[in-house]
């Protein structure tokens, strides 16, 4: 571990890919497909959801997802504000940034890829019959977008652990208060 921390490329890539997980939280993550989309609009109900709203199946997993990237860019913040690298129960703070980000990417693969559906369990089933679900939820915008900056703040983080990418901000040495700092004495000549 360096002992004047640095901000780098990998760093911003964290921090950028953790706000961005943040900022496109409040988009529409899941949505109802084009074909419930109008008699739902019709009832006066909400057609799309985003991260926070607890109505759906997402909450409180999509609230654990956007606090591990933002504290996985906040571990870069802190090593760079404090001038030295954090540590909690023998990890250091690459190695939580891997945690955090991996988890908050892996469960945000986990809702691309599962399907979703407005009907449950044994009643799923005796509707579907043979024929495939095509009328549920979907993956939207915002859960795309956060998946793709959840993969940025994992891809920053394996930099940061590796201490990979040049350096875009070097921490400035700070003045030791302790030293006595030297003073000019006037010339009795003038």
């Amino acid at each position: 571990m360096p002992t004047n921390p640095r901000f780098n490329v990998s760093d911003a890539l964290t921090v950028g890919g953790g706000l961005m997980v943040l900022l496109f939280s409040f988009f529409p993550f899941v949505s109802y497909s084009d074909s419930l989309r109008g008699p739902i609009e019709r009832s006066g109900y909400d057609t799309w959801f985003n991260a926070w709203q607890a109505q759906t199946f997402m909450a409180p997993l999509t609230w654990f997802v956007v606090l591990g990237a933002v504290t996985a860019s906040g571990l870069s913040a802190a090593g760079y504000l404090t001038g030295h690298q954090l540590k909690l129960l023998r990890f250091s703070a690459p190695q939580l940034q891997v945690m955090c980000s991996a988890f908050a990417f892996l469960v945000l693969l986990g809702y691309a890829t599962s399907s979703r559906s407005v009907v449950f369990g044994s009643d799923y089933a005796r509707y579907l019959g043979d024929a495939t679900f095509a009328h549920g939820i979907n993956f939207s915008a915002g859960g795309y977008l956060m998946l793709t900056f959840a993969l940025v703040t994992v891809v920053g983080a394996l930099l940061t652990l590796y201490n990979v990418g040049p350096t875009l901000l070097p921490r400035p040495k700070l003045v030791d208060s302790a030293k006595p700092v030297a003073t000019q004495t006037p010339s009795p000549l003038g």
